[in-house]
């Protein structure tokens, strides 16, 4: 099934709806069958919503990086391969799946190299 790609996500829990613009999303992650999207604002809206229901909706920077979490490579800090870990700001930081570090590395590596001949 294709899906048009979102400008925005919208998320609905009991108290509110967030209509969240794509560029502000940090990451998106699963605990406990609650998906939390973590915000550029400090803010976080969380609703049970699976991760793959949205996944494939998401513009091609967004990628998955373990079972439980997806992030804006347009907002990652910095890649540690040795710890397998992604920082996103001095609050959060992830742990890469082992099994999943070679395809990250190919889409880190794939999405600067687009980065760079856009900007050329």
């Amino acid at each position: 099934m294709k899906y048009r790609i979102m400008e925005y996500l919208i998320l609905k829990n009991e108290l509110e709806i967030a209509k969240i613009p794509i560029d502000a999303i940090l990451s998106l992650e699963v605990n406990d069958y609650l998906l939390t999207c973590r915000t550029v604002w400090s803010r976080d809206f969380c609703c049970s919503k699976a991760l793959s229901e949205i996944e494939g909706r998401l513009p091609s920077h967004f990628l998955r990086i373990n079972r439980n979490t997806i992030v804006n490579l347009n907002k990652v800090q910095l890649v540690h391969f040795k710890e397998r870990t992604i920082r996103m700001n001095d609050q959060l930081i992830y742990q890469m799946s082992h099994r999943k570090v070679k395809v990250i590395r190919k889409a880190i590596n794939e999405y600067e190299s687009n980065r760079l001949n856009f900007s050329e």
